[in-house]
């Protein structure tokens, strides 16, 4: 199982690192767009790191199986003097992030990094850029680099990551519009010569990661390909959340999916659903969007949820947004961002108890950065 954060990293940096040891070199996680603008997606509005947070996903493969397997984040830790939310799965191993300047970084499972610094690397090894929420869609960064050399064998490694855009996907806990999508590559150049033959090849990881707002990961597509002395082979993998808990009430799919090791179930349960209206309610919720100064913004879009559907509409002329035919419950609400603004707060909350209700606050829009 490749942990939803750890699974590209973790996988090459040990065939890299523990392969051989030598001279190395290594590019620094540099920009290889030094002009992107910001993007709409935002770290913490699409990876809630809140412990509690619990996910369960199904596995399926090319090669017929399945399993299913189950995440929590159980707690944070502090390591080389940063703190990092652990998350941990169904076997009790652990993977570490952070999030800084809307970038989530993971840090190197022990083990691979004490080789690292064996080897003389510097502390930014063990703390990656995994996802880079800064940038606008198509741009890309660098992760992670790595040539050595030693005894006849040659490993070249680079990793990349690219920020995709925003799409919706369909998993077993439901439908999910405008989610933040990502594209991490990782390729391994290798050569080896034994007496009078050479080996030769490269392995590649291409894996779409799709983060849903307010409640993270969704779905993992991977495509690896093994191309060794001319002969190809190709795996593919694909984890789909089946049911999701964030502290505070956001929940959806089926609670018993999912679960650890092979075999597990897939179930499918909740589900998103984008329209008019949700459940068979009666009752009318309304809000309003404004700037810092208390002007109302026109034409912003506003979603309303709750754990199996969402609908969505757009402000009027006064910034006022207004939802028909809801069922008694609580909802969250939120905005889209745009060119020209962000959203605070990033998640909204109306309750309707019996009556037509008004959001708990405005949503006040200002300028990227600000």
């Amino acid at each position: 199982m490749k942990k939803f954060l750890a699974c590209m990293l973790v996988l090459l940096m040990a065939f890299a690192v523990g392969c051989i040891t030598g001279s190395d070199s290594k590019d620094k996680d540099s920009d290889t767009d030094s002009g992107g603008s910001g993007s709409s997606a935002k770290a913490a509005e699409y990876l809630p790191l809140q412990v509690g947070a619990t996910w369960k996903w199904e596995s399926t493969d090319n090669e017929g199986y399945s399993y299913g397997s189950t995440e929590t984040i159980t707690g944070t830790t502090t390591l080389d003097g940063k703190e990092y939310y652990i998350i941990t799965d169904e076997y009790g191993e652990n993977s570490y992030i952070r999030l800084a300047n809307d970038i989530v970084y993971m840090y190197m499972e022990e083990g691979l990094a004490e080789k690292a610094h064996a080897r003389g690397a510097t502390f930014a090894e063990k703390d990656v850029p995994m996802y880079d929420f800064s940038k606008s869609s198509g741009k890309t960064w660098s992760i992670y680099s790595d040539t050595q050399s030693a005894e006849g064998s040659t490993y070249t490694i680079k990793m990349t990551g690219k920020y995709v855009g925003l799409q919706s996907v369909t998993v077993p806990a439901g439908t999910f519009s405008n989610c933040a999508v990502f594209e991490i590559t990782a390729n391994t150049q290798y050569s080896s010569t034994f007496g009078n033959e050479t080996y030769s090849g490269s392995y590649t990881v291409v894996s779409t990661h799709y983060f849903a707002k307010g409640i993270g990961p969704v779905k993992i597509a991977t495509i690896e390909t093994d191309i060794s002395n001319g002969e190809k082979t190709e795996y593919t993998e694909t984890q789909e959340c089946t049911y999701y808990s964030i502290p505070g009430g956001l929940s959806g799919g089926d609670p018993n999916s999912g679960g650890g090791g092979n075999g597990g179930g897939g179930g499918n349960g909740g589900g998103t659903t984008t329209g008019t209206g949700i459940g068979t309610g009666s009752y009318t919720v309304t809000g309003r969007v404004v700037d810092s100064s208390g002007k109302g913004i026109s034409g912003i879009k506003v979603t309303i949820f709750d754990e199996y559907k969402e609908a969505s509409t757009t402000t009027d002329s006064n910034g006022y947004y207004t939802f028909m035919n809801i069922a008694t419950g609580s909802y969250g609400l939120y905005c889209d961002e745009t060119d020209n603004y962000e959203f605070s707060p990033w998640i909204g909350h109306v309750g309707v108890e019996g009556k037509d209700a008004t959001a708990d606050e405005n949503f006040v829009g200002t300028p990227p950065g600000n």
